[in-house]
């Protein structure tokens, strides 16, 4: 490639990052530029001030680590191509403050509400109203790179190898070029030690014989420590407690209205949910009603305080609801988070594939008895002056819910 081929872009994690300027046509459109406007980490600035990094860096950053990937792992040009727009382009569908939109989306209009599908049908009319030369092959597969799951073969003209699906979103083994940048990003952002070489990760990934992405067994520790990495950013930052009252009370921001400014139905507007729905809303918000007592209360940080908290099984999921239906419920907001090592149904490492310096498969990993899932159950109070009485009746109330649902939690000893 020549200079006049190409574009830099200079990044803060990854040095340089090298682009022909045939990627441009996506970059520089409204569709993908809003994502300029979309904190990576939602309200984690708020607690690490350093982390006000957006999709649009993450975004670069994807692409580049899977560009590098591609090579490594020799894939043919034309499917490379279209690997590198599926990641540069798998989360234009967030919304404000990223997974927070998504999250408050979830709990309270569609739970089957998804950033990635959203991804997919913004990702259609970027090409529709930049009239990009792009055919219906090529974006089936771009979808399929984002979603990591390929179409059936009469679907696409291109080869249908598993390998190609398994870079940027891996649904095998969780292994990806977007998790070596969150991971690597997130952490440098935030000033937290992490253990995540992702370049030895890739110098040891191989196409085996079934058409899969795998690994030689020398980087065991470092894939563990990949996983392990996630598992310290969600609880510790990601599910700080400070950041999620401030979700809490964005969530109660948004519902109160919803309906004024089309929150829970944008996302039927591809064009309203564009121009609106990114981390400005509630400015916007604000802008309209200055005098609203829960945006002033973000605004100075004056919180929602956690009076009770604990890490335990799924079971919070129905002591949760038990707790946003009681009587104090409009003085109560309950938050539950699963913090895991990665979407694996067992271990880390349970789906991870291995190769020996014969490159034949064979399996290093002996699954463990650890608990490698949690869940975070926290209950919050609107106003400090309840606390008292809330903590009253959460201790008897948790004290119940303990015997009826056998739950063996250990409260207030």
């Amino acid at each position: 490639m020549t200079h006049k081929q190409t574009i830099t872009f200079k990044d803060d994690i990854h040095g340089q990052v090298l682009m022909e300027k045939k990627y441009l046509p996506y970059i520089d459109n409204r569709i993908f530029q809003r994502t300029r406007n979309l904190k990576q980490l939602g309200f984690t600035h708020y607690v690490f001030h350093g982390a006000t990094h957006t999709r649009f860096e993450h975004s670069i950053g994807v692409f580049h680590i899977t560009n590098k990937m591609c090579d490594f792992l020799k894939i043919k040009e034309e499917n490379k191509e279209l690997i590198n727009l599926g990641a540069l382009c798998h989360d234009l569908g967030h919304g404000a403050y990223s997974h927070v939109y998504e999250s408050y989306i979830r709990k309270y209009h569609n739970p089957m509400y998804d950033h990635e599908q959203m991804s997919l049908f913004l990702f259609d009319k970027m090409i529709d109203e930049n009239h990009i030369d792009l055919d219906k092959p090529k974006i089936n597969f771009v979808h399929d790179v984002i979603t990591g799951n390929p179409s059936k073969p009469q679907q696409t003209e291109f080869e249908q190898t598993q390998y190609l699906y398994q870079i940027v979103a891996n649904n095998k083994t969780n292994i990806d070029t977007d998790k070596f940048d969150y991971i690597t990003r997130d952490s440098h952002k935030i000033g937290v030690f992490h253990q995540c070489d992702y370049e030895r990760i890739i110098y040891n990934s191989a196409i085996d014989s079934t058409g899969n992405i795998s690994y030689y067994a020398n980087c065991q520790n470092d894939i563990y420590n990949l996983f392990d990495s996630r598992y310290k950013l969600f609880k510790c930052v990601y599910g700080h407690n400070v950041t999620k009252a401030l979700e809490l009370m964005f969530f109660d921001v948004l519902k109160k209205y919803n309906v004024e400014f089309k929150i829970s139905s944008n996302n039927h507007d591809l064009d309203f949910f564009i121009n609106s729905m990114n981390d400005s809303i509630l400015d916007i918000i604000k802008y309209k009603y200055p005098k609203d007592e829960l945006i002033k209360k973000i605004c100075k940080r004056d919180l929602y305080k956690v009076v009770f908290s604990t890490e335990v099984d799924k079971k919070c999921l129905t002591i949760a609801k038990e707790f946003e239906n009681c009587v104090w419920s409009d003085k109560i907001r309950v938050d539950t988070m699963k913090i895991e090592h990665s979407k694996n149904k067992e271990t880390p490492l349970s789906n991870v594939t291995f190769l020996n310096k014969s490159n034949s498969l064979c399996n290093v990993y002996e699954n463990d008895k650890k608990n490698y899932k949690k869940y975070l159950f926290r209950v919050y109070v609107t106003d400090e002056k309840y606390r008292k009485e809330v903590l009253s009746y959460i201790q008897t109330q948790l004290k119940y819910l303990n015997n009826k649902y056998a739950l063996g939690w250990h409260t207030f000893d």
